[in-house]
């Protein structure tokens, strides 16, 4: 069919795991000359600063260096090894899988899955929405890339093992996410490790030499070109990978605070917190600054996601509670949004609640009761579904010291430094909302408009993300560019690295998948183009 619910849609991927899946700052030199091992001491205290290294114990090389071993990384290495290129993957996990473990499914247009489909758009047309979307911040010819691709991408992750069990649209969407086939029994395993153990395997198979529990620090510049990478193991021990190309993919900097809230322009929020998988702080925006490399527009943009009530898990029956439409609140003990704007946009609502001082979730007794016996109001990605209860979120929110039980909001206000009197008013006209079935404040639809009477479980909520969205200033080619737009020879960023797909937010109302698609594609084409620039 050519439009489904997101109800259908989830019914019909069939899966369970996790869902989800983020200017003008250049580097303070021009890189390292081929026998430095070390930043210079004297900005070690600086955000962007590289920690100074010991001498290499080991050298290796390689055509082609990775720095990264999730989506991008993974893909960049098989696609070069099989053109020809020699591959060395450095990366701090123990496995291949990096932060797109954590994705459940694929963007991709022309695809052989959306080919039967009576509603199946070209890339001109995709492109064109996503680009209206984003105000045309983003690379128009990066985008253009990127979708050519997509279509024959999907085909090569099934020839490399990892599967998927459906392409879906949502309402919303202008295009198709495909879904990580999740038929496989791998207990423990999201469909997203499972879809990343194929391609591990496939980058093994390929000839790609991989060393795990190693980080990527330093990039290696001769004579303007990059050279190399210095690679730090967990024992301190450096090794140097002599390597005419380096391709960054490192996750972006989600991981590091300090880092989001230099670059973000719209985190006010007091308390935030990452999802997904460690680390991601940044070292590759690091070593390509150091380098010699830039931002594109928008660096700071992150992939807000909504509330989150620390101590309640990723996939948490608390955590699903937590997204649920009830009733949020900010500092002045006002709504600062409709509460269903998660439903179908959760980098909206994330956004929303990033630019609050302090947020607050008031959840009503009836709420939690309903919960445990029918289920969520509302879908939460594939994992917490509408029908299906979600008996242990009252559990996980006694079990929190944080989260308080209270007959009246006076007591909350009190506990938490809010206006008393205006917390009560905001209740009493939320609920005058709820009985009109109205919300003249901000259209929250009536189907999600619930009264909210005693007891109430009142907690101050995180503001979560997933990923960081912004990155590097690249070309089309994913080639890292300078301040002043010049290519750096033989310096390549791909998936949360590099910049020029989104404006100031996630795109995941009208192409959700965006950046898993974006992960493998950008990945494929950089090693495409290492290729050419090699002369193979």
């Amino acid at each position: 069919m050519a439009e489904i619910s997101r109800r259908s849609f989830l019914q019909g991927a069939g899966i369970l795991g996790a869902g989800a899946a983020l200017a003008g700052l250049v580097g303070c030199s021009s890189g390292t000359d081929k026998t430095s091992t070390s930043a210079d001491p004297g900005e070690t205290d600086s955000l962007w600063a590289i920690g100074e290294l010991a001498e290499p114990s080991e050298t290796v090389s390689a055509d082609v260096c990775v720095v990264g071993a999730g989506g991008t990384g993974t893909a960049a290495a098989i696609e070069a090894a099989e053109l020809g290129m020699s591959v060395i993957v450095v990366d701090p996990g123990k496995r291949y899988g990096g932060s797109f473990v954590n994705t459940e499914g694929m963007s991709g247009v022309k695809t052989s899955y959306t080919a039967q489909f009576d509603y199946d758009p070209d890339v001109e047309t995709v492109v064109a929405d996503c680009m209206n979307y984003h105000h045309w911040v983003p690379n128009h010819q990066l985008y253009m890339n990127f979708y050519n691709e997509s279509g024959e991408t999907i085909d090569w992750c099934e020839a490399h093992g990892a599967k998927f069990s459906v392409a879906a649209k949502t309402p919303t969407s202008t295009s198709y996410v495909h879904i990580f086939d999740h038929s496989e029994d791998q207990e423990g395993d999201l469909p997203g490790q499972v879809f990343m153990d194929h391609l591990g395997e496939a980058a093994d198979a390929a000839g790609v030499q991989s060393y795990f529990e190693t980080w990527g620090r330093k990039l290696i510049m001769e004579d303007g070109k990059v050279a190399g990478l210095l690679a730090e193991r967990n024992d301190k021990s450096v090794l140097q990978i002599d390597a005419p190309v380096v391709i960054i993919a490192t996750g972006g900097y989600s991981t590091n605070e300090s880092l989001l809230r230099e670059l973000s322009e719209i985190v006010q929020n007091e308390k935030i917190f990452s999802l997904g998988a460690e680390p991601r702080n940044g070292d590759g925006f690091k070593m390509a600054l150091d380098a010699g490399g830039s931002f594109a527009p928008f660096p700071g943009t992150v992939q807000w996601c909504g509330p989150v009530v620390e101590g309640c898990g990723w996939t948490s029956d608390g955590y699903a509670a937590a997204v649920q439409p009830t009733l949020w609140v900010n500092e002045n003990a006002e709504r600062f949004c409709p509460e269903d704007l998660w439903i179908d946009n959760f980098a909206a609502a994330g956004i929303a609640q990033a630019r609050q001082q302090r947020t607050y979730t008031i959840i009503s007794d009836a709420d939690l009761t309903y919960f445990e016996e029918n289920g969520p109001y509302v879908d939460v990605f594939t994992w917490k579904t509408v029908g299906t209860p979600i008996p242990e979120a009252r559990k996980q929110f006694d079990a929190l010291p944080d989260v308080l039980k209270v007959e009246s909001l006076a007591e909350a206000a009190e506990a938490f430094g809010l206006d008393a009197d205006k917390l009560e008013t905001t209740l009493r006209e939320y609920n005058a909302s709820c009985d009109a079935g109205v919300d003249a404040l901000f259209g929250k639809k009536p189907e999600n408009l619930r009264r909210m009477d005693p007891p109430y479980y009142v907690a101050q909520i995180s503001c979560g993300y997933y990923c960081t969205d912004g990155g590097l200033f690249i070309s089309p080619d994913f080639e890292v560019k300078t301040e002043a737009g010049e290519v750096i020879p033989g310096l390549y960023a791909g998936g949360k690295d590099a910049g020029g797909l989104f404006g100031d937010s996630y795109d995941v109302l009208i192409c959700p998948g965006t950046g898993a698609g974006f992960a493998i594609n950008s990945g494929r084409l950089a090693a495409k183009h290492a290729k050419e620039y090699l002369g193979r």
